[in-house]
């Protein structure tokens, strides 16, 4: 099974190095590692061409977090994907722990493992992987974290990001995978860091605005008659 880590860098340049070579340095190698410059303003352009040969690199024009993800699983040759944002890193033992989880059990698209966050803006520490698997509480609140690994055929069979769902695409991926008859699965150990910004993405995400339009793309999953229990 043949892994891939993928990492989208929108003016995130001084970061990128860091979250490379945590990719490059796997106990267990990635198959291979895409950076994509979102259309970049700042240095960025300039350090792709520094980068290990070995890692792919892209160029577009600006077109948002959802849409240049999924061009990077559209240019990964992977079973597996990892969405790593360039601000943050893999610690060396990622691959080793988490691609087994794939192994053990087909019906399992998502795998989720601890993360440590900075606590700029939100609590610090580390913040647990998932104990169970729930859609309903899922359809609430969001409890998979964003460098999560994915199963290509589930990524596909949901149809990726939507760019609709941003700034929490990747609550709505998690959400379409798992109503999809998918399931996700945790790994309690800490295998990546959340480096918490205060101008992060994060930080325009308001919850009950991103539920109430969850509820507008997604109405056959909060209809109280049908709300499934799987």
């Amino acid at each position: 099974m043949k892994i891939s880590c993928i990492i989208p860098c929108y003016n995130l340049g001084r970061f990128l190095d860091t979250a490379v070579e945590s990719a490059l340095s796997q106990t267990k190698r990635f198959d291979e590692i895409i950076v994509i410059d979102d259309g970049s303003t700042d240095d960025t352009q300039e350090r792709l061409t520094k980068l290990h040969p070995s890692v792919f690199t892209l160029s577009t024009k600006n077109q948002g977090y959802a849409k240049t993800r999924n061009l990077g699983a559209l240019m990964a040759k992977a079973d597996v994907y990892v969405f790593l944002d360039a601000d943050d890193w893999l610690f060396s033992d990622y691959v080793a722990n988490v691609l087994p989880e794939f192994y053990h059990d087909h019906s399992i698209g998502v795998v989720c493992p601890e993360v440590e966050a900075d606590g700029v803006t939100v609590a610090g520490g580390v913040w647990p992987a998932p104990e169970n698997d729930s859609l309903p509480r899922l359809l609430q609140g969001n409890y998979v974290w964003a460098a999560s690994a994915i199963r290509a055929s589930a990524f596909w069979d949901v149809g990726g990001f939507m760019r609709s769902m941003e700034p929490a695409a990747d609550w709505a991926l998690w959400v379409k995978v798992r109503s999809h008859g998918w399931h996700i699965s945790g790994v309690h150990k800490t295998l990546w860091h959340w480096r918490d910004r205060p101008e992060g993405l994060h930080m325009t995400i308001d919850d009950n605005e991103i539920r109430q339009r969850m509820k507008a793309t997604f109405p056959e999953l909060y209809a109280p008659k049908s709300l499934p229990t799987i």
